[in-house]
This record gives structure tokens, C-alpha cells and sequence, in this order.
């Protein structure tokens, strides 16, 4: 069985929290690139290859050997990625952990790969590029006596020299679990000209606004929380996620949404079991939707309305990726 991840140029926040979750990647930004990362895990090995959507071609960038890829992240000039990899997943006491984390730092020019540190029952992590030569990683581990947690922040360089350390003890019992950066999500455009307005008390409402037309709509009212939202094309489209109210299922739903700020509507829309969550790499909106160790990846034309997808897990393969990475 194989399962597929993807990476672009953006900031991302990934979780692994919860006891029987699993983890839950929070895309805040993207920039625009011909083509993306995909991550294949399977048959013993994970791979990284770059995915080029217009041609439909692909070829291998580096092997991550054994381990399996939790989060990948790109500085802007796409020459180096640092990985966040795991060997397997277990618990300590109350506390799901990933067992034989590693952070690496790939050269996405060679391909070569390099360890850079090693985490003991982690529990959570947050990762971003501060900017092109500054990598941030924040973590949350599990200490094998009591009920104490570490949290560590670190700041490493493109050549992969640690800048920063910092690592702090909290007692949970008498302090609290300690809480990681929080995403930003941006629901004003960027240009000033429209609006969405998010009311975040039960239910959700999600109004558009366009002073220019005078026009004011509800355009959203449900349970739930909006997880994305990218402004694109100059404002005349943006982009959100939604994750419905959790029903006590192993299995969430979750929405994508392209709405029109031109025609004040939606043009696009999917909904279903699974976590959805999103990246903008050129003309492509790209969703990864997981459902336990199954994964979906759709690839959206946002100009000509196009839209493939690419499945692991036993399901039939709709694009096809070379080498025989997946059939």
C-alpha cells in the first residue's frame, strides 16, 4: 500500500496530537511553481519526486529510505527542503508519539540528503521557513518520567547549522500543555477590494463583502471552522477550507471551496469524508484528502475548470506517475 504527499513552496503547520489522530496539516500560503513535490511511501521506501501538472511527466528528486515523510518544507527559491521523517507511530501514557523522528535537510539541486537532529516521542511539531535561509521547527516530546513535556525551538540555516536552540520543561499537571504557534488565515483580499467576513460563533457565518458594488451576502452558515483561505488572480477568486463539526468519528469531513468574487458565487466545490487541505502551485489548486492510511490527491485547472486526481491505498490510479512509483 502506498500513501502520497504533497509539498509546494508555503508555510505549513502540521499536528499530531490527540490520542488515535492523526496528522492534521495546515497550509497558510503559497507561492507560484511549475510543478510540485510529490511524496510516495510504500513498499519499504519513501520517495521524493517532482510532479510537473501541465505535461503530466515526473521525475525522482531524492529517496528517504525506510522512513516515512510527516512534513516537507521548501524555501522560496527552491533550493533546499527540510523533511520531518518518522519510522512508525506509538503512545506514551496518554500521548500519541512518532517513533524514530528525524529532521533532514535535502538538497533539491543534488538531491543529496542530510540528518540534521533527532526527536524522541514527539507529539506535535510546527515548522516553517522564517525566510529563505532560516528554517523554524518547534516541537513538543513526551519525557519518559512523569507527566513532564519538553518543548524545542530551533532555527536552522539553509547549510544546515543550528542558529537558535531553546528547550523548556513544562509540568502538565500543574502548567498546562503547551500550546505551538497558531496559523494565520487570511480571509481579507490582498489588494483591499473584497472581503470575507468570518463570524466565528456557532453557527459559522462567512459573509462576502464588495464596497465597490455595495454588495453584502451570507454565503456560508454552517458548523464547523475554517482551517484555509487564499486570495488569488487579483483578488477575483479565493480559495477556503472548512472542517464540519466533529462527529466523534475517526473520520472528519471536510469542504474546499473556489468562490467568484466577480460573480458572487461559488464555481467550484467538494465535500466528503477526509481531511482536505490545500495548496496553490500557478494555475493549479492542489488538495490532499486523507481517510486513514488512503490518499487522494485532486489537481484543479483554475482556468480552464479541469480536474484529475491521483489515489494510493488500492484505489485505480486516475494520473499516472512514471517509473513505476505507482500503478
Amino acid at each position: 500500500m502506498k500513501k502520497l504527499l504533497f509539498a509546494a513552496v508555503l508555510t505549513s503547520l502540521y499536528f499530531f496530537t490527540g490520542c488515535g489522530q492523526k496528522e492534521e496539516p495546515v497550509a497558510v500560503s503559497a507561492e507560484k511553481a511549475r510543478f510540485f513535490y510529490l511524496t510516495v511511501s510504500g513498499e519499504g521506501e519513501s520517495v521524493i519526486r517532482e510532479h510537473y501538472p501541465e505535461s503530466g511527466s515526473d521525475k525522482l528528486t531524492a529517496k528517504a529510505g525506510k522512513y516515512k515523510v510527516l512534513d516537507m518544507q521548501i524555501n522560496q527559491s527552491m533550493s533546499h527542503a527540510f523533511l520531518v521523517v518518522f519510522e512508525g507511530k506509538g503512545t506514551e501514557g496518554l500521548f500519541p508519539v512518532l517513533k524514530g523522528a528525524k529532521l533532514l535537510l535535502l538538497d533539491l539541486k543534488s538531491g543529496g540528503i542530510k540528518e540534521i537532529s533527532r526527536f524522541e516521542r514527539c507529539i506535535q511539531i510546527y515548522t516553517q521557513w522564517n525566510d529563505d535561509k532560516n528554517y523554524s521547527i518547534t516541537l513538543n516530546s513526551k519525557v519518559p518520567e512523569g507527566e513532564f513535556v519538553t518543548q524545542k525551538e530551533m532555527v536552522i540555516s539553509s547549510s544546515g547549522e543550528t542558529v537558535f536552540s531553546n528547550e523548556t520543561r513544562f509540568d502538565v499537571l500543574k502548567e498546562g500543555y503547551p500550546q505551538l504557534p497558531a496559523p494565520k488565515i487570511f480571509t481579507a483580499s490582498k489588494l483591499g477590494k473584497v472581503n470575507l467576513l468570518v463570524d466565528s460563533l456557532k453557527p459559522l457565518t462567512l459573509t462576502f463583502i464588495d464596497p465597490a458594488r455595495r454588495l453584502k451576502r451570507t454565503i456560508l452558515k454552517t458548523e464547523g471552522k475554517i482551517r484555509q483561505a487564499e486570495w488569488i488572480n487579483n483578488d477575483s477568486l479565493v480559495v477556503f477550507s472548512l472542517q464540519h463539526k466533529d462527529d466523534n468519528s475517526d473520520i472528519k469531513q471536510s469542504s474546499v471551496f473556489v468562490f467568484s468574487a466577480e460573480k458572487g458565487d461559488y464555481i467550484r466545490k467538494w465535500s466528503g469524508a477526509g481531511e482536505k487541505f490545500f495548496k496553490i502551485t500557478g494555475d493549479y489548486l492542489i488538495f490532499d484528502n486523507r481517510i486513514r492510511n488512503n490518499s487522494d490527491i485532486t489537481i484543479y485547472n483554475l482556468k480552464t475548470g479541469k480536474e484529475i486526481s491521483l489515489q494510493s491505498g488500492g484505489t485505480p490510479v486516475t494520473l499516472k506517475v512514471s517509473a513505476g512509483v505507482l500503478n
